[in-house]
């Protein structure tokens, strides 16, 4: 009965930390400011790292690519929301057909904490997954 009841205390404290540690993402997100750190499109092959700033404000989000010669990722402007461990981007600008949209921060991506960072995933087709790690300026 006891080991039991010990396991049940460990998986309610790892439940309570693991909340913990979603709320003070969504605070953070929420709350706003400069966000600088990176972008990289992870496949089986890698994936280059990119240098990027997103600005977050009220509910509306920009950006920019760090490094010259990069067409990616496409940080442009428009509208987010927070909800539980999510963010989703509501891009608001138009775009050549030129390129590859997936490419665009737009959509639901994961919010999850790294050391100092925030983390923000999305997962889809063919073992890709888009990773933007940032830090709060």
């Amino acid at each position: 009965m006891r080991p039991y009841l010990i396991v049940v205390l460990l998986i309610s404290v790892i439940g309570c930390s693991k909340d913990k540690e979603e709320k003070e993402v969504r605070e953070e997100l929420s709350a706003g400011g400069t966000f600088k750190g990176t972008f990289q499109r992870q496949t089986n092959t890698g994936g280059a790292i990119v240098p990027i700033t997103l600005e977050l404000k009220g509910n509306t989000y920009s950006g920019s690519v760090g490094a010259p010669g990069y067409r990616y990722p496409v940080i442009g402007r428009g509208s987010f929301t927070v909800k539980d461990n999510t963010i989703k981007f509501l891009d608001s600008l138009y775009y050549t057909a030129d390129f590859d949209w997936t490419l665009i921060l737009s959509e639901e991506y994961k919010a999850s904490r790294q050391g100092d960072s925030i983390v923000l995933s999305r997962s889809y087709e063919s073992n890709r997954k888009d990773v933007y790690k940032l830090k709060k300026q």
